[in-house]
Order: structure tokens, then C-alpha cells, then sequence
């Protein structure tokens, strides 16, 4: 199959019902912007994160949202505090 299979930009032949059940397909817009910034940089402070939002995406948020955000998608398994540093972050390679 020349096709990746496993292909989460590429969902349009899955039914709607099955792709609620995805957990990185029911992020919200402004949380996968912010996780792309991960796919730029592999460790990410929040002030980075801040800039970057702007800096890619012209999106202003608050501090609060950036750690609350970071905070629930590490509770999705999709980023992890890096141990040892203080506020850094790093996306959960799924390989």
C-alpha cells in the first residue's frame, strides 16, 4: 500500500462518529496550532510558546491559557513535562 495508512491530516474517508474517537482529531484549533509549534522546535517553554503563537499564527493568548492547555494535553498524552527543567515541554513521539 503506497499510502500511509496511519495518516491523521488525511481523514475524510473515515465516518464522523469514528473520528470523535480520535483524540488528536477532537483538539481544538487554536490547540493544534499550538502543538504545530512543537514540530518546529522539540522543547518549548511557555514564553516560546507565547511568541510563537503570535509569531506563526498571529493568535494572542493569555499565560493561563498556554498552561492550562499544556496541562491537559499532557493529561491526553500528547506532551510531557521535561524532567529536570522548570516549564519546558516536549511532544510524545507516538512511534
Amino acid at each position: 500500500m503506497e499510502e500511509n495508512i496511519f495518516n491523521l491530516d488525511k481523514t475524510d474517508d473515515l465516518p464522523e462518529a469514528y473520528k470523535k474517537q480520535l483524540k488528536l482529531l477532537n483538539v481544538r484549533d487554536d490547540t493544534r496550532s499550538l502543538l504545530a509549534l512543537f514540530d518546529l522546535k522539540d522543547n518549548l517553554s511557555i514564553d516560546e510558546i507565547l511568541v510563537g503563537m503570535y509569531r506563526l499564527h498571529k493568535v494572542e493568548k493569555s499565560r493561563i491559557w498556554v498552561s492550562s492547555t499544556l496541562h491537559n494535553l499532557s493529561k491526553k498524552g500528547l506532551i510531557r513535562k521535561i524532567d529536570g527543567t522548570k516549564g519546558k515541554y516536549r511532544k510524545v513521539n507516538k512511534d
